[in-house]
C-alpha cells in the first residue's frame, strides 16, 4: 500500500493539480486555432498538435505512461482499439504514447465547448448524442464511412460507456461493435491501469503517479458475421478481462 502523505505533500499534489487543471484550458485556447488551422491543409499535422497537447498535460501533471504490447501492433494498420475505461485521462494517454492516428466518439456536448469543441471538429472525432438514437445511427454510419475510406484512421471504443470509479470491468455495450463489424477493422484490445487513480471520477485535479497499458494481440474479426455484435462484444471483454482483474487483486 502506498505511503500516507502528510499536509504539504498534499498541499503540493493539489497546487500541482490546480496548475495543471489551469494549462489545459490555457493551452487549449492556443493549440485549438493551431490545429483548426492545420487541419485544413493536413488532418495528421493537426493531429500532430493534439498529441503534444496531450503530451504536455501529461507532463505537466507529473503523470508518466507505462507502455508494453507495442510489438501486438503495426503501425500502418488501423484497428477498432478497444479497451476498458477508467478516468478522462484515457484518451490522453493513448494518444501520447500510440504509434497510431487515434479517433473517438464523445458526447456532444463536449463538441460544443468553444477552442475545445471546434478543435474536436476540426479533427474529425464523432459527436455522439446519447438521447437521440437516430443521430447515433447516423454518427455510426458516418464513421463506419470515413473509417473504410482512411486508411491511417484508427477507432478508440471503450464500450463500457462510463468511467469505473474502482478500475473494475463493467459490462460492455453492443451497440459499439456495429460500427467494428460494418468497417471491418481488426480488434486492438487495450487494458489501462491505474489511471483512475491519477484523476478520479470524482475530481478535475490530476495526481502524479503513473499509468499503465497494455496491448494485446489483434482479434480477427473475420471469422464473425455482421449480426454478431454480442458474441463479438463478449469475447472482447473476456479477452481483457483475463489480462485486466489478476492485476487488480494483486
Amino acid at each position: 500500500m502506498p505511503k500516507p502523505k502528510n499536509n504539504f505533500q498534499n498541499f503540493v499534489i493539489t497546487l500541482r493539480g490546480m496548475l495543471t487543471l489551469l494549462w489545459v484550458f490555457i493551452s487549449t485556447g492556443i493549440y485549438s486555432p493551431i490545429c483548426i488551422v492545420l487541419c485544413l491543409f493536413s488532418k495528421k499535422a493537426g493531429y500532430a498538435v493534439g498529441k503534444l497537447w496531450s503530451q504536455q498535460i501529461l507532463a505537466i501533471g507529473g503523470v508518466k505512461v507505462k507502455v508494453s504490447g507495442l510489438e501486438n501492433l503495426n503501425p500502418y494498420q488501423k484497428y477498432a482499439v478497444i479497451g476498458n475505461h477508467q478516468s478522462n485521462l484515457d484518451i490522453q494517454s493513448l494518444i501520447s504514447i500510440a504509434p497510431l492516428y487515434l479517433y473517438f466518439m464523445a458526447k456532444k456536448e463536449l463538441f460544443n465547448i468553444p477552442f475545445l469543441g471546434w478543435g474536436l471538429r476540426a479533427l474529425g472525432h464523432f459527436p455522439i448524442d446519447r438521447r437521440n438514437a437516430r443521430r447515433t445511427f447516423e454518427t455510426f454510419s458516418l464513421a463506419t464511412q470515413r473509417l473504410r475510406k482512411k486508411n491511417y484512421m484508427s477507432l478508440v471504443i471503450f464500450p463500457e460507456g462510463t468511467r469505473s470509479p474502482d478500475g473494475k470491468l463493467g459490462e460492455f455495450k453492443k451497440g459499439s461493435f456495429t460500427v467494428v463489424l460494418d468497417a471491418g477493422m481488426p480488434i486492438l484490445p487495450v487494458i489501462i491501469r491505474r489511471s483512475n487513480e491519477v484523476l478520479p471520477k470524482t475530481s478535475l485535479l490530476v495526481r502524479p503517479g503513473e499509468i499503465s497499458i497494455t496491448f494485446l494481440k489483434p482479434i480477427d474479426i473475420a471469422p464473425y458475421q455482421p449480426n454478431a455484435k454480442a458474441e463479438l462484444s463478449q469475447f472482447v471483454r473476456e479477452t481483457i478481462r483475463q489480462k485486466l482483474e489478476p492485476a487488480i487483486q494483486e
